[in-house]
Order: C-alpha cells, then sequence, then structure tokens
C-alpha cells in the first residue's frame, strides 16, 4: 500500500493569496475606473463635435427660431434622445443658441468641452420630467418630455430664481395650483398650472362642449365631448387631456395630442346606432398612454347598415395604454379603412395593435360565414400602407381576435398579419 504525500494550502499560504489579490485590486480598480472616465469624456467630446457640425449644417438651411429647433438637425444626423444624454456621469449637454454650439457640463455643472469663455446664462440644458434638479447658473431648458410631474417640476423650478423652457412642441400639464409663477413657458401645449406664457407660446383655451360645423384649433379639452347629432367636426392643433370625442358624423382631427383618456370609452369613439354615411380623418396625431386610442364601431348595433363609412388613419403615433384592449378596434362590417404611415411605437398594457371586434360577423353579409373567404372579404375593406412598430411588439401582436370562431380568426390573423406594414 502506497502513502499519499498530498498536502493542501496552509493558512498562511492562503492569507498571503488574499493579501496579494487584495493589493492588486487596490492598484488596478483605480486605473480601469480612470480609463472608463477618460473612455467616456472622450465619446462626450466627440458627441459635442458630431452634434456642433449636425447644428451648423441646420442653421446653413434655415434659421433657429428657438433653441429646440436646433434638434430637428440633430434627429437628421442620426441622433436620438438616448445619444442626447451623456456617457460621463453627472455630466450634461446644453446648447448656446447665441453661438450655434453645444457644450458639455460636469459635475460640477461646470463648461469643460470645448474649451472656450461662454456665459451659463446664454445655456439651454435638457429637462427630461426627472427628478433630477436645475443645474447651477444655467436657467433656460428645454423640454425632452412632456412634463406632467408635478414633483419633479417643483423640485427642479420651485425656486427663487426665474426660468424659460422651450416646451420642444411638447405640453406641460401641471394640474391648477402647481407649478411656479416663475417659470415661462413657449413653443408647445400649456394644458395647465401657474405657469407664467411667453407671447410666443401657442395659446391653448379650455372648451368642453362642441358646435356642429366649426373648427376648433390651439384648444384644450377636458372631459367626455358628446357629439350626438354633429354632422360635422374638425380639429386642428388641440389637445385632449383625459378627455374622448364619441362621434357619429363627418369628422377631421389633425395634428393633435390626446393625454391619460377617459377609461370609459376610446379617445375617439366613433360610435352610432344606426349610422349613414360619413368620412373621418386622423392625421398627425399623437395617443399618449391613454387607456384607449381609437374605436371604430358605427352602425354595429343594426346589423344591416349598407352605408359605407370611409375611414383614415395616417401619420399618427401610438405610445401606449394603460388599459388591456387596443390600440386600433374595428367593429364596423361596412366601412372602408386606411391606416397609413402610423407609428405604433408601444403597447403599454395594449393586447394587440389592431383589434377585430365579432360584430364584424354578426351581421346579415357574414352570418354563419365563418370561413376564409369571409375573412378574406373583410380584410379587402382594410388597407395598410408604411406603418412601422417598436422594438417590443411582436409580430403576433399586431392583430387580435376577439370571440371569433377559431378558423376565421386564424384567416383573419394571417391575411391582416401579412399586408399590416
Amino acid at each position: 500500500m502506497k502513502n499519499s504525500n498530498k498536502k493542501g494550502f496552509t493558512i498562511v499560504e492562503l492569507v498571503i493569496v488574499v493579501a496579494v489579490v487584495a493589493i492588486l485590486a487596490a492598484v488596478l480598480i483605480p486605473t480601469f475606473s480612470g480609463l472608463i472616465a477618460k473612455a467616456n469624456l472622450s465619446a462626450d467630446q466627440q458627441a459635442i463635435r458630431n452634434m456642433n457640425t449636425a447644428a451648423a449644417i441646420g442653421a446653413a438651411e434655415s434659421k433657429y427660431e428657438n433653441p429646440s429647433d436646433v434638434l430637428d438637425a440633430l434627429y437628421a444626423n442620426g441622433f436620438n434622445l438616448g445619444k442626447m444624454q451623456t456617457y460621463s456621469n453627472g455630466f450634461h449637454y446644453a446648447y448656446s443658441l447665441e453661438n450655434n454650439k453645444f457644450y458639455l457640463l460636469d459635475e460640477e455643472d461646470n463648461v469643460v468641452y470645448p474649451e472656450e469663455t461662454v456665459s451659463k446664462s446664454s445655456l439651454w440644458a435638457f429637462y427630461y420630467d426627472s427628478v433630477e434638479g436645475v443645474l447651477d447658473g444655467v436657467n433656460n431648458y428645454i423640454a425632452m418630455a412632456n412634463i406632467t410631474n408635478v414633483d419633479n417640476f417643483n423640485s427642479a423650478f420651485g425656486g427663487g430664481s426665474e426660468y424659460t423652457i422651450d416646451l420642444n412642441g411638447y405640453y406641460i400639464a401641471l394640474g391648477d395650483g402647481n407649478g411656479s409663477d416663475k417659470v415661462t413657458v413657449k413653443n408647445g401645449g400649456y394644458v395647465s398650472g401657474a405657469i407664467a406664457k411667453d407671447p410666443t407660446i401657442k395659446t391653448y383655451t379650455k372648451a368642453t362642449s362642441v358646435e356642429s360645423g366649426k373648427t376648433y384649433s390651439y384648444v384644450v379639452f377636458d372631459g367626455v365631448i358628446s357629439a350626438s347629432g354633429v354632422s360635422e367636426m374638425s380639429f386642428d392643433n388641440c389637445i385632449f387631456y383625459d378627455s374622448t370625442i364619441r362621434f357619429e358624423g363627418n369628422l377631421s382631427i389633425s395634428n393633435c395630442t390626446f393625454v391619460n383618456g377617459v377609461s370609459t370609452y376610446a379617445c375617439v369613439d366613433l360610435y352610432a346606432n344606426n349610422a349613414g354615411e360619413f368620412n373621418v380623418s386622423i392625421t398627425n396625431t399623437v395617443f399618449d398612454n391613454v387607456a384607449r386610442p381609437i374605436s371604430i364601431s358605427s352602425g354595429y348595433a343594426s346589423y344591416n347598415d349598407t352605408n359605407v363609412r370611409h375611414i383614415e388613419i395616417v401619420g399618427c403615433e401610438f405610445n401606449g395604454t394603460t388599459d388591456e384592449k387596443y390600440l386600433i378596434q374595428i367593429a364596423d362590417d361596412t366601412a372602408d379603412i386606411t391606416i397609413k404611415d402610423c407609428k405604433f411605437n408601444s403597447l403599454g398594457s395594449a393586447v394587440g395593435v389592431i383589434r377585430i371586434h365579432d360584430t364584424c360577423f354578426k351581421g346579415t353579409t357574414y352570418l354563419n360565414a365563418f370561413d376564409a373567404a369571409a375573412a378574406e372579404a373583410f380584410a379587402a375593406k382594410i388597407t395598410f400602407s408604411g406603418n412601422t412598430f417598436g422594438e417590443g411588439i411582436t409580430e403576433d401582436q399586431y392583430i387580435e381576435t376577439d370571440g371569433i370562431t377559431t378558423q376565421i380568426a386564424t384567416d383573419l390573423d394571417a391575411t391582416l398579419t401579412a399586408k399590416i406594414k
């Protein structure tokens, strides 16, 4: 029998190894951290150079009237919201309209790049409706999101200084009695709050009722807008805050924004028990985290309406829902519907982009015809073109059927999913 003479590490040896590792870590970690910090700073400086190149190109094409106008030049050159946030922790980008230049500010809010003299009072920093407060010595800001968080806003701008916010086309909705009378906002949508308004802002008035045949511009609507019996209505550049339109006539909605929304109805609720023939156009309109954006259910209760409704949804943006329903519901079997150049950025709580309701197949045309031919005939009435989808929306979420028999649901999914883009 052979004797084993294997030995393990002694405690002293282990202590020595641990000590060596600790010494190496103490020496190398700060070095690695320093290298990362230098790399981030270099990336921020390169971003500033790229921003300034894009800003110069954009200014040569058209004059910047508002500080936020420069962002169009950045977007055109591949920038997005993520790229306009610094790589270095605690650093910030800021823009000078006077110099048409971007600058980099460090964690102590000092201008560090480009290395030239610039007054911080002339700079416009970015505000993301976040808990992060204002920068020291910087009193001008460009909104990079809708301003709706009262606590964040009051924390940032509730001091004694006076501030100006270029809303950048976004809206500010803080609720009556909130905000600060020392803040001036311009170039966007003003919903409510104790904020001083610059003469250059698009002035929005408030209204809750409508008159037939009238066009509304720069109006804020609050609550359910019942348009029963109204034959024609137009809304251009309006804001609907916690609001919905219930309509059964010729309707035009353009360049509008829907915020929050009333959970009982869709924001645009095309509803009528005995609908006739009419035209609906919804263009360049944003639905921002509403309960339900659009419901097309005109004439569904009669099941034998032969009138054709012409409905166009063009160039709209859908940014999620708070209700587990849909972005667009179709419950009208005789309407011809065009959905074109829309951006479905997020589903939010919605289960699908387009919801086909089973009432479309309970009318005399399709009664007891739950087959591929019925699905094909119905799908032919819907035209899709140029639509895009956010990364979080999968193909099996494009079409959602509700209460429809298995075979026709399968055929509808296949037919409409193939053409929805």
